[in-house]
Parts: C-alpha cells; sequence; structure tokens
C-alpha cells in the first residue's frame, strides 16, 4: 500500500522518494535519490496501458451514471462531457499510470527491476566490431 501511494506522489517505487519526472512528460533515467533505472526494459511502459485504461473506465462510468441518472442531463451533453473526459483524462493520468505500472512490477518482484536494469546497459553488436575489420582485409 506505501508504494501505491507513493506512486500516486510520482516517487521511486525503491527508496519512496525520489522523483520519476523532471517534467510533465520527461521522467528521469534513474532515481536521483537510490539509482534504480526508471527504463529497465525496451517497452516496459507499454503496460501501463492497463491501469490507465481501468481508471479511465471506472471514473467514465461514474460519471456517466452520476451526469445521466444523478443530475438528469440530456443525453446529447451527457455525451459530448463523456467523450471530452474520455479523450482528455488518460492524457493527464499517464503519468500517474507510468508510476502506478512501475510500483506493481517492483513489489511483485523488486530483484527483477534490478537485474533488467544493470542488463539493460548499451552492448555493442559483435558485427559491428567485425566488419571493419573485413573491410581492412578487403584492402590488403
Amino acid at each position: 500500500m506505501v508504494r501505491i501511494i507513493a506512486a500516486l506522489r510520482l516517487r521511486c517505487p525503491r527508496c519512496l522518494k525520489g522523483k520519476l519526472f523532471r517534467s510533465y512528460t520527461k521522467m528521469h533515467d534513474a532515481c536521483p535519490n537510490c539509482g534504480l533505472s526508471f527504463a529497465p526494459a525496451p517497452g516496459f511502459y507499454i503496460g501501463s496501458i492497463y491501469p490507465n485504461y481501468a481508471t479511465t473506465v471506472v471514473i467514465g462510468t461514474g460519471l456517466y451514471w452520476l451526469l445521466a441518472f444523478g443530475l438528469q442531463l440530456d443525453h446529447t451533453t451527457v455525451f459530448w462531457i463523456c467523450i471530452g473526459f474520455l479523450c482528455l483524462f488518460p492524457v493527464w493520468f499517464n503519468p500517474y499510470a507510468r508510476s502506478i505500472w512501475m510500483a506493481l512490477v517492483y513489489q511483485a518482484n523488486p530483484s527483477a527491476m534490478d537485474r533488467v536494469s544493470s542488463e539493460a546497459a548499451p552492448q555493442e553488436d559483435d558485427e559491428a566490431k567485425k566488419e571493419p575489420a573485413n573491410e581492412s582485409n578487403r584492402k590488403t
């Protein structure tokens, strides 16, 4: 539960103190406090679609019920308010969804994130190393 609260505050899932974002859309590469990599693997944040979608559906459904049955607004007004919400909310919620996703993954298996973050260092391709040597052999 503590990690989810830290996630909603956009904090690191390991130390619960370091900020995840340097601006609204730009994440730090690693935690400024503990050094945890915030990019453990390519495509890691695709999973943040799940918390973003789930939150949008739950709040959107509640909004629809409130407007249509609670306030009894006409259907056209309810439709356009809900469309506006469903388009804008996921964009606004994206940093929180990323943070929640990272917290859930870290909670489930913290050692996997540490292991992946150390493996994520760029490595030179063996073919790229061999190619210049082959070209120099052709010239002689």
